[in-house]
């Protein structure tokens, strides 16, 4: 992911003056060719310790998924990006397969016929924290694209809030918490009804802020909004990932 972070860096970059070449690199004190090394660098270093990690569990295919996530990162940065919903969705992919993988690596290859039935247990958990984790991380891809609206426009990105507005990609922000909620609340009726102080936890930390974002949302209409909504959810990310350590105290 570090190699992804400098890749998105590099393509991010925005041009202090669009009527000449000069860049400026706002989260870089480095060339962009040292950035570019260093690129190559995390990104080998990483499908290095993927393809010992597989070969480490015994399972050698599982390699694929590292050079996958790898390949995508860069057609991330360099193209998907700038193109409506399907950034976005790019996006909330590589994020969530940070958890999968960790899911994959960590519980198939510990499952024997003993213990199989709590394996698969915890890995559904872990799908399910990683479509929680998709549709946040779609949202906040979403809600970033309003902030960087007016540089995206004139660079020529095809981002959602350059094509219908931020006020409707707002509105479809809002839809996209609503499922969230909706899906937190009967994750949490159906698997954790009877751990009332989970279930305060999930009131506090995630739903609370959600309905708060929504708010937010109806009436955002500055930078500054949408910056701040950014931030929420990103706490409300953090805090859902959290609470995965409960499952210690129910398993």
């Amino acid at each position: 992911m570090a190699g992804g972070f400098i890749i998105d860096t590099i393509y991010n970059v925005r041009p202090k003056d669009f009527s000449n070449s000069k860049i400026a690199v706002k989260t870089m004190d480095i060339s962009e060719q040292t950035a570019n090394i260093l690129y190559i660098i995390f990104t080998s270093f990483g499908v290095c310790i993927g393809f010992y990690l597989s070969h480490f569990v015994n399972r050698p295919p599982f390699f694929a998924l590292f050079v996958i996530t790898a390949a995508l990162l860069y057609v991330y940065a360099t193209y998907l990006k700038q193109i409506a919903i399907v950034g976005s969705i790019t996006s909330a992919i590589l994020v969530s397969t940070i958890l999968l993988i960790v899911g994959v690596f960590e519980i198939i290859p510990a499952t024997i016929l003993s213990n199989k039935g709590t394996q698969l247990t915890m890995l559904k958990v872990i799908l399910d924290y990683s479509l929680f984790i998709f549709i946040i991380q779609f949202v906040r891809t979403t809600i970033k694209n309003c902030i960087t609206l007016d540089s995206d426009y004139r660079l020529g990105f095809k981002t959602l809030p350059v094509l219908i507005g931020t006020s409707r990609t707002a509105k479809f922000a809002i839809l996209l918490i609503l499922l969230i909620i909706a899906l937190v609340v009967y994750y949490v009726t159906a698997n954790l009804y009877m751990h009332v102080e989970i279930i305060g936890y999930i009131l506090v930390s995630v739903i609370g802020p959600l309905i708060y974002c929504i708010i937010k949302l109806i009436n955002a209409e500055r930078t500054l909004h949408f910056i701040h909504i950014n931030r929420i959810l990103k706490l409300v990310m953090a805090a859902g990932l959290a609470s995965m350590l409960i499952y210690k105290f129910i398993f």
